[in-house]
């Protein structure tokens, strides 16, 4: 029982830690398309 809710816990925070990254990586493009606009 306790093996199967750890594993379920683990797949929550790669889920998790997947949307952090995919986040950030869009917060970045956008950060970094406005300072592809600021310099014209």
């Amino acid at each position: 029982m306790y093996f199967y809710k750890d594993k379920r816990l683990r797949k929550n925070l790669i889920v998790y830690i997947k949307k952090y990254e995919s986040t950030k990586l869009c917060m970045y493009k956008k950060l970094k398309n406005h300072n592809l606009y600021s310099k014209n």
